[in-house]
């Protein structure tokens, strides 16, 4: 197995990786923002507890996926791809609207296995010529190889940052402790859909005590970096 190692600077502040390079008016994203939802919860945040554990990931995703206007839900820790490394669950790339252009995506079988997806423009830079999945990177800091199991479309929010740094994704579950961010989901709603109250209720039915800390548009939270640009 061919073994390469990728070394992947890990940037904390995801709106260093919006400002100056989107612009909603001529760039293609790669992807439709419209009707995408971001869902952020913090496992702290909780009504009369200092800490409780965090929810759990598939019940929150069958929960609301049955919502009445929610098309598709995945669990992940960036619910948009800004990270050098992306935590994302089984549904993300279809959630997002990423084609998969080699390989497979993510399955519940991947949540403890070394693994790795990577963009097209990453597979490309890192073994032109030949294919991607079955080569095996080490991402950052891991003592242990991934091994490419797909390769997806790009997707265009920092692609200068990209081209420095390569991106990939991980399964959600495999990251170690001290990286994890809060879970957060991000759902494809029908066109026009206002789900944003009977994704709380979901929410509340499974855990009276769980806050969520945002439920945004990921649209809207485009158009604000894109106004951050402007300034």
């Amino acid at each position: 197995v061919t073994e390469v190692t990728i070394t992947i600077m890990l940037l904390a502040n995801t709106a260093l990786l919006i400002r100056g390079v989107i612009d909603l008016d001529s760039t293609s994203l790669g992807f439709n923002p419209d009707d995408l939802v971001a869902v952020r919860f913090d496992p702290v945040q909780h009504v009369g507890r200092a800490a409780t554990p965090p929810p759990d990931a598939d019940t929150l995703v069958d929960r609301i996926a049955a919502v009445h206007g929610v098309e598709s839900v995945a669990a992940t820790r960036t619910p948009l791809p800004l990270s050098a490394i992306n935590a994302v669950g089984e549904t993300y790339f279809t959630t997002l609207g990423l084609r998969l252009l080699q390989g497979r995506e993510f399955s519940r079988t991947d949540r403890h296995a070394s693994v790795v997806i990577v963009p097209n423009a990453f597979a490309r830079r890192q073994f032109p010529g030949g294919a991607a999945v079955g080569k095996a990177i080490h991402v950052g800091d891991e003592k242990t190889a991934r091994q490419i199991i797909g390769v997806v479309s790009d997707v265009m929010i920092g692609a200068v940052r990209r081209e420095l740094n390569p991106c990939v994704y991980v399964p959600y579950t495999t990251t170690p402790p001290e990286r994890q961010a809060a879970l957060a989901l991000l759902v494809r709603r029908a066109a026009g859909a206002n789900v944003a109250g009977d994704i709380r209720r979901a929410v509340l039915f499974i855990n009276p005590l769980q806050t969520i800390t945002s439920i945004q548009v990921v649209k809207d939270m485009l158009a604000v970096g894109a106004e951050e640009v402007r300034v």
